[in-house]
C-alpha cells in the first residue's frame, strides 16, 4: 500500500491534499511539474548521514534509529527533488486505490489497468519535452 506522504518527492510541510480531479486525457494523473532539473557530480553520501548511520548500527536504540531514518529520509528527498520532470498520481477512485505501484506497472492488463493514463502520459511528455528547443547549458 503506498500513501499520499511516502510516495510522493515532498517534505511532509509541502504535502498539499492531493487532488480529486485528473488532467484533461490521462486518468489519475493530477498533476505535473516541469523545471529544469539539476545537474549532479555523482553520487554522494553526507558525512552526517554516514555518523548517523554508525551510530544506529553501533549503538542501536530509538533515538539513534530515529535520527539516521530522519537524515536519511531528507537525503532522499533532496536528491529526488532534483529530477527535472514530477508527476502527481492518485488513484482515488480506481478499483484498487491502495495498490497505486500495481497500478503504475500495470501489471495484470484487466486487474490494474487503473495505470494506463499514467504510462500513455510517459511517452506523450517524452515527446513534447524533445520538441521544446534546448537552451544552452551556460546560461
Amino acid at each position: 500500500m503506498v500513501g499520499w506522504r511516502t510516495s510522493s518527492v515532498r517534505r511532509e510541510k509541502d504535502l498539499v491534499k492531493p487532488s480529486h480531479r485528473s488532467l484533461d486525457g490521462y486518468k489519475h494523473i493530477v498533476n505535473v511539474e516541469y523545471c529544469s532539473p539539476v545537474s549532479s557530480e555523482g553520487p554522494h553520501f553526507p558525512s552526517k548521514a554516514a555518523r548517523a548511520k554508525e551510530a544506529a548500527q553501533r549503538t542501536p536504540n530509538t533515538e539513534n534509529t530515529e535520527e539516521y531514518h530522519q537524515t536519511m529520509e531528507e537525503e532522499m528527498t533532496h536528491g529526488l527533488q532534483k529530477v527535472g520532470w514530477k508527476v502527481d498520481v492518485n488513484f482515488h477512485s480506481s478499483f484498487w486505490p491502495y495498490l497505486a505501484h500495481n497500478n503504475i506497472h500495470v501489471k495484470n492488463k484487466w486487474l490494474h489497468n487503473a495505470g494506463a493514463g499514467v504510462i500513455a502520459h510517459v511517452p506523450d511528455s517524452i515527446k513534447q519535452q524533445e520538441s521544446r528547443p534546448c537552451l544552452p547549458a551556460n546560461l
